[in-house]
C-alpha cells in the first residue's frame, strides 16, 4: 500500500551498503551497492527506461566488483495502453543488473513472474501502536503505562478515521507524519505529564490539522477530525472532546499553518528520513497565479529570499486521458 516506506527501505539498504566502507560491521562483508533510480509516471517512455538500463549495464561490466542495480519507483504509474514497462522483460530475464520495482498496485503477471514479489500488507493494531510508541516516546517497547495510553489513543483515532474514509484519502503516511509532528510539539511544550487531556488536546490539535487537514475548516471538523476524536473518546475518555473543543477554538487556522510549514527548516545533523517537515502544496484556482503575491501580502513569504518558477502545462498533460 501507499506511505508504508517502501522508498525508504531501500535508500536504508544503498545507504549502508557501501562496501568495506560501511558504517556498520554486517555490510562490510557485503559489496558495494549502487542504483540507477527511474522515476516512473503516466508520461513514462519505454526509451527512457533502457536507457537506464544501458547505463547501468555499462556500470556493471566496468565495475563488475559493484552491484549495480535498477531501481524503479511508482512502476504502477506507467500507462497500460502503451506498456512502456514491457521494455524491462528482457533486462529481467538476461539478469545482468538487478532491478527493484515498487509499486502500490500488483504489476502484471508478465513482470511478477520475472520476479520475486514481495507483497507488504497493511499493519495490524500491535504494529502499528508499536510503531506510534516507538515514533512518540523513542521507546522500542510498549512504553510505560501512560507513553501506552496516549499511543492507543491516536491509534484508534486514526483507525476510525481511516476506516471510514476513502482509502486514498489518508494512507499510513500521513499517521506518520502526524506522529512525528506531535513528538515534535510534544518536547517543544516541555509536556512532562501525559495524564492531562487539555494538555494533549492542544497537541494533538495542531498536528491533525498539519497532517489531515486539505479541506475547508469545516468540513474538516465534519469530517475528519469528528471521525478521529471519536476513536480518541473510545481509547481515552475526555481526550476526544478536548481536542475537539481546541480545534473549535483555533477556528481556520489555514495562514497561520501556512506560515508554520514554510518556516520549518532541517536542522544541523538532522535526519530527513525521521523528520515531521513536509512539503506543503497550494492549490491556486485563479488563471493568473494569484496565491503568491497574496502569500507575499500575508507576510508568508519575502519576495527577496523566494524564486517563483512558472511552468508550462506539457503537451500530453493537456489530453482528456491525461487530466
Amino acid at each position: 500500500p501507499a506511505g508504508c516506506s517502501k522508498t525508504l527501505s531501500f535508500t536504508i539498504v544503498v545507504d549502508n551498503m557501501r562496501g568495506t566502507d560501511s558504517p556498520k560491521e554486517f555490510y562490510k562483508n557485503l559489496p558495494l551497492l549502487r542504483s540507477s533510480r527511474y522515476q516512473c509516471s503516466e508520461q513514462s517512455t519505454d526509451a527512457e527506461i533502457r536507457t537506464v538500463f544501458e547505463n547501468a549495464m555499462s556500470g556493471q561490466e566496468l565495475n563488475p566488483q559493484v552491484i549495480y542495480v535498477v531501481f524503479m519507483d511508482e512502476a504502477g504509474l506507467t500507462p497500460e495502453d502503451e506498456n512502456p514497462l514491457k521494455a524491462i522483460h528482457y533486462e529481467l530475464d538476461s539478469g545482468k543488473v538487478a532491478c527493484v520495482l515498487l509499486s502500490n498496485v500488483v504489476l502484471d503477471a508478465a513482470k511478477t513472474n520475472r520476479t520475486l514479489h514481495l507483497q507488504n500488507d497493511r499493519p495490524d493494531e500491535n504494529d502499528t501502536r508499536m510503531l506510534a510508541t516507538a515514533i512518540l516516546f523513542d521507546a522500542r517497547s510498549d512504553g510505560d503505562e501512560d507513553q501506552s495510553t496516549v499511543a492507543n489513543a491516536v491509534c484508534r483515532g486514526f483507525q476510525v478515521l481511516s476506516t471510514n474514509t476513502s482509502r486514498a484519502a489518508f494512507e499510513q503516511r500521513d499517521f506518520i507524519f502526524f506522529l512525528r509532528n506531535m513528538r515534535d510539539r510534544l518536547k517543544s511544550a516541555n509536556i512532562r505529564t501525559l495524564t492531562s487531556p487539555q494538555l494533549l488536546a492542544e497537541v494533538i490539535a495542531d498536528s491533525l490539522l498539519r497532517n489531515f487537514n486539505g479541506v475547508s475548516h469545516r468540513l474538516f471538523l465534519e469530517r475528519v477530525a469528528s471521525l478521529f476524536c471519536q476513536g480518541l473518546s473510545e481509547s481515552y475518555g475526555l481526550l476526544g472532546q478536548a481536542v475537539m473543543d481546541a480545534l473549535v477554538r483555533k477556528g481556520d487556522a489555514t495562514v497561520l499553518q501556512l506560515r508554520e510549514c514554510l518556516q520549518e527548516t532541517l536542522q544541523p545533523g538532522q535526519d530527513p528520513n525521521v523528520s515531521a517537515i513536509r512539503n506543503v502544496m497550494v492549490i491556486d484556482p485563479s488563471p493568473t497565479g494569484s496565491a503568491a503575491q497574496i502569500m507575499i501580502q500575508l507576510g508568508l513569504i519575502e519576495p527577496a529570499k523566494t524564486k517563483i518558477i512558472h511552468v508550462e502545462a506539457f503537451a500530453a498533460d493537456r489530453e482528456a486521458r491525461a487530466r
